[in-house]
């Protein structure tokens, strides 16, 4: 009986989780083009380091996914 009531309370959450509230959705592109921005920034300062490399297509990813979410967002309000 309580292995049920763990699966429900799992299952109550996962929903919970897909359903965002929409201003922490809609800041998502934001959040990636920030860390990305950041990454490289880093990179830029020290760039001595082999893994520092890494870290800069990891940031410029972030860029580049916040930038193509936040320009499909704009093509898909534009064609409402």
């Amino acid at each position: 009986m309580r292995k049920l009531a763990v699966s429900q309370d799992l299952a109550l959450s996962l929903e919970v989780a897909m359903r965002l509230p929409k201003p922490v959705y809609e800041i998502v592109p934001y959040f990636l083009v920030a860390v990305g921005t950041l990454f490289i920034v880093l990179v830029l300062k020290q760039y001595r380091y082999a893994p520092m490399l890494f870290i800069w297509f990891v940031g410029l990813f972030c860029i580049i996914a916040g930038l193509g979410l936040i320009v499909m967002r704009f093509i898909a309000r534009r064609s409402r």
